[in-house]
């Protein structure tokens, strides 16, 4: 169980997931997201879902098209491989109509420097491609339902990306079970670069829009008092 996230900025694109891994007896943290490297592409990716058909899934493809050869075709080439994947792990397992626990989700990001930047969302054997942003696992009606009121910006900034992923996160491992631990967040450039934010920075974030998220709280309720809607003002412009 999961949330994972990615944004689609100007210079690039930003993943983010939290850390937990659950089963029926046991709780563990580790990550959902990494990269690997296929000839001069970059490939970015983040899961949610069945933990290990979808590292089994990722590692396959990394299998087959990491290393130094440039594939021509890479984005064609890695959905083939995860619906491939897909169809046997999953479909082919005889709870895939009846435990929606087994299946899995990826967001994948590919980038070729100096030519293109995209990022794809899986739904079982589609690899669909992404405009703005997706959100994926558990936590997924809660992280679209935060998003949606940004959508009025007309490209998101890699401020904007990281803001919105790092609230998200947040209020999903309070509001939802199955997600909690670290925030990973994860930002491929366009130049092929990544970037992973540190822990604890990404921490001091949440720390601060939780805060500040409470007072706009605050400060909605006073407004709601009658008996001190003449102090509104005066809250709003200390706020």
């Amino acid at each position: 169980m999961t949330i994972a996230v990615g944004f689609c900025f100007d210079g690039g694109i930003l993943l983010g997931a939290d850390s937990q891994y659950e089963t029926y007896t046991m709780r563990t943290y580790g990550a959902k997201m990494g990269f690997f490297e296929s000839g001069k592409s970059v490939v970015a990716f983040a899961l949610a879902g069945h933990s290990q058909f979808a590292w089994s899934a990722i590692n396959k493809c990394q299998e087959k098209l990491g290393g130094t050869i440039q594939k021509q075709h890479l984005a064609s080439e890695i959905e083939t491989i995860l619906e491939n994947e897909y169809r046997r792990n999953v479909l082919t397992h005889p709870a895939a109509t009846t435990d929606p626990t087994i299946h899995y989700n990826c967001l994948i990001a590919i980038c070729s420097p100096g030519k293109s930047i995209s990022l794809y969302s899986t739904h079982e054997t589609a690899m669909n491609p992404v405009a703005e942003y997706e959100c994926i696992g558990i936590g997924e009606s809660l992280a679209q339902f935060l998003i949606g009121p940004s959508r009025t910006i007309k490209r998101f900034s890699d401020e904007d990306a990281l803001t919105l992923a790092a609230q998200v996160l947040d209020a999903t491992k309070i509001h939802v079970p199955g997600c909690g631990g670290h925030s990973m967040i994860l930002v491929l450039r366009t130049d092929g670069t990544v970037d992973f934010m540190a822990a604890p920075a990404v921490e001091h974030l949440e720390k601060h829009l939780k805060s500040f998220d409470d007072e706009v709280r605050k400060l909605a309720l006073s407004f709601g008092e009658f008996s001190r809607r003449g102090e509104f003002d005066g809250d709003l412009q200390r706020f």
